[in-house]
């Protein structure tokens, strides 16, 4: 009797072999299936796609040998009631189940893929956004669906015990977890993504979009004084015309500390540019650009009763680039052509120094500019679609492309890219100089340039001395009057780490100072407004930071500038020199300080 036993349980466990070794056929497929979603393009996409449908089949047939074979293999069954050897065969067969049921999912998705590119790779005489949005809705129970059989197969997994497996089966099971981890993240990422999209393209309710043209030759903390805004509406994927106004066709209202609606300027706004509520048109105080956006909508409704679903935050940089993508552009009504090299200098021109034709204002060239950029933008081939994609990334990563928005999924896009012009919140050491009140402008003509040395101090500090160069270089002519002036008078923000303490100001004045312990981003802010000598100005700020927040140094790019030059040199052991154009936020780690004995 005992050698019948022994001789059963080796036959089963050579069936259960043939059972493993159908599942490891069949996540193997899975796998080249996978593989193929890396370096996924529009133009080898349905390439790509079909093979992996084929490898999706081969996984799916596989895994469905397998569960056969146990459901034809009376041994197998039997085995599975024996305590070590039914651990095994129990393994196997929710594994290939939960491997067809993978199989199957994935095909699913891939044919949901398969329709998104084709709908909207096709040629059409619609646009790509109301053709996605389309798709979208043509598919929503399908993706609801399809979240419904990815949280049945986690409820699956979860019975499948990992415990007294033979390697292999632990190995496959392992692989699988794996695999499933990946899939889980994937899945979120798409879903998120999905609801975004819903939220931009206008699928559930037409959305309204802020557009603020940040005027970065009067540079703000945020990139620039709020010169002309407009709105960007979208309905089920079809975008409205973009037409810009003159910030001061704005109606703004006269109001007193008691009067409803009143919001009270930071200081030194109130010192130097309004006397009153804070304005529209000043809401760039804030070098966080989502704190700038909820002021701008908060002005906005109170000025005009108008509210959006978000704000868009753009420079002269940004139009510049998009003009290199779609080509020059000539205004029949200002008698001139604007390409991405003189676009912005042009456009200081004709804002303030010279009239269009009747009955046109001052800033209807920009509207009719950004009219043809965006018809061209829409119009665009898909195989140009990666240079765009690049340009807005290019842009965001400058800030000279800012995005905030109501919804969350959309806002969490953003943030990834990243793209919110967010104020970076680091636990080590930060700087950030934010050119904050300028007059005129100067700013599209001024070189800014930085030194930052770092050596230890006493007291578990370490000093750091901030070496900051601004020159005028402005082709100033009389006839220009306060539009450009002689100087440049600027207020300078310089946002240091929380706990920083101020040691000394050398060289040339820095006049009207202020330190915040607790400014924006809970750093310490250092500022003080000063004024060009012979068209030049130059200070050092020396701070002390807690040498436990110099693990490395976050240095952020403010919106609005050019490629300043900066220049850090940490001196102490391991020593770090280097040079850099600060023409995207900085992350420098930093060696270890020595310690100072006081």
């Amino acid at each position: 009797m005992g050698v019948a036993v022994i001789l059963l349980l080796g036959l089963a466990l050579f069936d259960g072999w043939t059972l493993y070794d159908r599942v490891r056929a069949g996540q193997m497929a899975l796998t080249d299936a996978s593989s193929l979603s890396s370096g996924l393009t529009l133009e080898n996409a349905q390439r790509r796609l079909a093979l992996a449908r084929a490898d999706l089949e081969r996984a799916r047939q596989e895994f469905q040998r397998a569960g056969d074979a146990y459901e034809r293999d009376p041994l197998l069954r039997l085995a599975a009631f024996l305590p070590w050897s039914g651990d095994q065969v129990r393994a196997s067969v929710g594994l290939a189940k939960l491997g067809a049921d993978l199989s199957a999912f994935g095909l699913r998705a891939l044919a949901v893929a398969q329709d998104g590119i084709a709908l909207t790779s096709q040629k059409s005489d619609r646009a790509v956004g109301e053709r996605l949005a389309d798709f979208i809705q043509r598919h929503t129970t399908a993706f609801k669906q399809l979240d419904a059989e990815l949280a049945a197969v986690n409820r699956d997994r979860a019975v499948i015990r990992s415990t007294h497996l033979v390697r292999p089966l632990l190995d496959a099971v392992s692989r699988l977890d794996g695999k499933l981890t990946k899939l889980d993240q994937d899945w979120r990422q798409l879903t998120s993504t999905v609801a975004a999209a819903r939220f931009l393209l206008g699928i559930d309710h037409p959305r309204t979009f802020l557009v603020i043209d940040l005027d970065s030759a009067e540079l703000r903390s945020a990139g620039g004084f709020i010169g002309s805004f407009g709105f960007l509406r979208v309905d089920h994927g079809k975008l409205g015309t973009l037409e810009f106004r003159d910030v001061y066709s704005l109606r703004e209202p006269l109001l007193t500390p008691a009067d409803p609606g009143y919001v009270e300027p930071p200081q030194p706004i109130a010192q130097h540019l309004v006397a009153g509520t804070l304005t529209f048109r000043d809401a760039g105080w804030w070098p966080d650009f989502p704190t700038t956006a909820a002021m701008a909508e908060r002005l906005l409704k109170r000025d005009e009763g108008t509210t959006v679903d978000g704000v868009i935050g753009i420079d002269p940089y940004f139009l510049s680039d998009l003009l290199g993508l779609v080509g020059p552009v000539t205004v029949p009504f200002v008698h001139d052509t604007f390409d991405a090299q003189n676009f912005y200098l042009k456009s200081i021109v004709h804002s303030g120094l010279i009239s269009p034709d009747p009955p046109h204002n001052r800033k209807d060239f920009l509207a009719y500019i950004g009219a043809q950029v965006q018809s061209r933008l829409l119009s665009l081939p898909a195989n140009r679609a990666s240079r765009l994609a690049d340009t807005l990334q290019h842009a965001c990563l400058r800030r000279d492309l800012q995005l905030t928005f109501h919804d969350a999924n959309l806002q969490k896009a953003a943030s990834l890219i990243p793209c919110t012009g967010a104020i970076v919140h680091t636990s080590d050491d930060f700087l950030l100089v934010a050119s904050a009140i300028s007059l005129a402008k100067n700013n599209a003509w001024l070189s800014r340039s930085f030194t930052l040395g770092m050596a230890p101090a006493a007291d578990g500090y370490v000093r750091h001395s901030l070496t900051m160069n601004f020159v005028n270089q402005a082709p100033r002519k009389p006839s220009d009057g306060a539009y450009i002036a002689p100087f440049y008078e600027d207020y300078v923000r310089v946002f240091v780490p929380a706990g920083s303490r101020l040691v000394a100001i050398e060289g040339q004045p820095l006049k009207e100072l202020v330190l915040k312990p607790n400014s924006d981003g809970g750093y310490t802010e250092i500022a003080g407004l000063f004024r060009t000598i012979r068209n030049r100005y130059t200070v050092t700020i020396v701070y002390e930071v807690p040498s436990s927040r110099t693990g490395s140094l976050v240095w952020e790019r403010q919106a609005g500038t050019g490629d300043d030059p900066v220049t850090i040199d940490a001196g102490w052991g391991g020593a770090i020199s280097l040079s850099s154009a600060l023409d995207h936020d900085l992350r420098i780690p930093l060696p270890c300080p020595g310690r100072v004995t006081s």
